[in-house]
């Protein structure tokens, strides 16, 4: 007697074992996964932009945070102390610490009437 053997029949993307995914094709959606994440970029904050100072201060003084140095910061206090018919003239500068490897330079300029 002839013994018959059945032939089962694989799905296309299936191992012989069943339930299980072929390796390649975890790895197909890590790496797509991954390129996916790294091509999209992250969504700014609402009102931050990477050249934006905060400026402190009223008609007689102002502070420019995070203005890195004079030469930076001048042309700002110079428009905002142009807003009450003034000129800016330098003050002091302040330097903050905010981490091994990370500063930031606040100018701090007085508004005077022009001569």
């Amino acid at each position: 007697m002839l013994a018959m053997t059945s032939q089962r029949s694989l799905s296309i993307g299936r191992s012989s074992r069943t339930g299980r995914v072929p390796a390649v094709w975890v790895i197909a959606a890590a790496t797509g996964l991954c390129l996916a994440a790294c091509a999209s970029p992250p969504a700014p904050e609402a009102d931050s932009h990477p050249h934006q100072h905060r400026l402190i201060g009223d008609a007689n003084i102002v502070t420019v945070e995070e203005a890195g140095d004079l030469e930076h910061a001048a042309p700002i206090a110079d428009h905002y102390c142009a807003m009450y018919g003034k000129k800016a003239q330098f003050r002091s500068t302040a330097k903050h610490h905010l981490g091994r490897y990370a500063k930031v330079v606040d100018v701090q300029f007085d508004c005077i009437a022009p001569n």
